[in-house]
């Protein structure tokens, strides 16, 4: 038991040891569960590993466990989204996973999302606070659509005991009861790509416009500016239309507003003999983004008050080539009563219009929107700390919310995620240890 400072100071040294380890969906967890695994075996806890089976690196859920019958779950995930563009992360000089304590905050990648949960878990528990009944599970491929979390529902790792799930996320140390539905997809479109045009260009002849826009979150996208929407309507690139446009990139994710997008092109005078090249339709791209930045806007009036922000929100998070296709890689986020799927069916027929050739491809299973509805003493229980609205993004409370748990989302940390310079206020780790404490002895008050 580590009484020796603060629970707030024990969880910010913690936390600079778990940034350096953790890693975003496509790469391992390995480093960090094993770090977790050992610190919580030390302490007492019993340990179940639940391997992710796919193509993909090595990835795993760990449960720990103080209790053979938990009545309370916390869930926290150990994937980060990708640190996106490095030169952005100004604060930790162009490293995101090299952590810094300034202003009273820890910046660095995953700080509020979401290893600032996981650090103050591990800091209650060494000085001795959780109660007995409780388990822990760190789950991987939360960022990807909570794959991991319905993994370890379907391996039965979740203890049939268990009568609250927390889902640790960033909330202001806040309790919210619901959550928009999450519909990831990718529009491929296949006529938009002209292959094996006579002729080459000299690399300085290759001309670049690189627009830039803002990084939100993809559930927040008017903390934004998408770089893609931006580039539909900017007056300098609709001047090239003459020109042969050889690529456009946007290499973001689709969680993510992008922050930038660039154009290569070149004048049909600098040509030269030998060799091929391709060329984008950049006017039917162009009319499709536009056509997709006032569908965005159009969204704007279908609201549920429950959430802020309240709207239907539409994101295209990447601009990414695939053979001789392009793939806008998105993200639907709805609330209850949307039909997202007469919605979709009217995108697609939009874009074949405007596009010819397209499909739509589900890269993960949706989520969709959820609402807790609690008794009344959880009301009285948590009273001041209970938010006043549903988060506009999801969270692995979706997948335990279906498949019958009760779940709610808490956690120390902000809403400045999924973009540059995240941090978390040291503050706050107190605020969100008694906040825990809270909602743990209400969920074994159930038992």
């Amino acid at each position: 038991m580590d009484l020796s400072r603060p629970i707030h100071d024990l969880a910010a040294r913690i936390l600079l040891e778990l940034i350096p380890l953790a890693a975003d969906s496509l790469e391992s967890n390995y480093p960090l569960l094993d770090y977790l695994g050992l610190a919580y075996k030390e302490l007492g806890w019993s340990l179940a590993h639940y391997p992710v089976h796919d193509d993909g690196p090595p990835r795993a859920n760990l449960v720990v466990s103080k209790s053979a019958a938990p009545a309370v779950l916390f869930v926290a995930h150990t994937d980060t989204v990708p640190a996106g563009e490095k030169t952005l992360w100004g604060r930790n000089r162009g490293k995101p996973r090299a952590p810094v304590v300034e202003n009273g905050h820890i910046w660095g990648l995953g700080a509020s999302d979401n290893l600032g949960s996981i650090a103050l878990l591990l800091a209650m528990e060494r000085q001795g606070m959780f109660p007995d009944d409780t388990a822990i599970a760190f789950t991987a491929d939360e960022e990807t659509g909570g794959l991991g979390a319905k993994q370890l529902v379907e391996a039965g790792g979740v203890p049939s005991t268990v009568e609250l799930v927390v889902v640790c996320e960033p909330t202001n140390n806040l309790v919210v009861l619901g959550e928009k539905g999450y519909i990831p997809f990718d529009l491929i479109a296949s006529d938009l790509i002209e292959t094996g045009h006579v002729g080459s260009f000299h690399d300085d002849s290759i001309h670049t416009i690189l627009v830039r826009g803002q990084e939100s979150h993809s559930a927040r996208p008017r903390e934004g500016s998408n770089a893609l929407f931006d580039l539909a309507w900017l007056e300098e690139v609709q001047e090239i239309d003459g020109d042969v446009v050889l690529s456009v990139a946007c290499a973001g994710v689709r969680n993510k507003v992008p922050a930038h997008v660039q154009i290569c092109h070149g004048s049909e005078g600098d040509l030269v003999a030998g060799g091929t090249h391709d060329r984008i339709k950049l006017d039917k791209l162009l009319d499709f983004l536009r056509y997709l930045d006032e569908t965005s806007e159009e969204l704007r009036s279908v609201v549920d008050s429950r959430f802020l922000p309240p709207e239907v929100t539409l994101n295209v998070g990447a601009l990414k080539r695939f053979e001789n296709k392009l793939v806008f890689a998105c993200d639907l986020r709805v609330i209850p009563g949307f039909d997202h799927e007469s919605f979709l069916a009217d995108l697609l027929e939009q874009a074949r219009r405007i596009l010819g050739t397209a499909e739509i491809r589900y890269p993960y299973p949706s989520l969709p929107p959820v609402w807790q509805e609690l008794e009344p003493e959880f009301f009285d229980k948590m009273g001041e700390k209970l938010d006043s609205y549903g988060k506009s993004a999801y969270t692995e409370a979706a997948v335990f919310a279906i498949n019958g748990f009760t779940a709610v989302i808490a956690g120390p940390g902000n809403l400045h995620v999924h973009r540059h310079d995240e941090s978390i206020s040291i503050a706050a780790f107190k605020d969100g240890a008694e906040l825990y404490m809270d909602l743990a002895r209400y969920g074994i008050s159930l038992v």
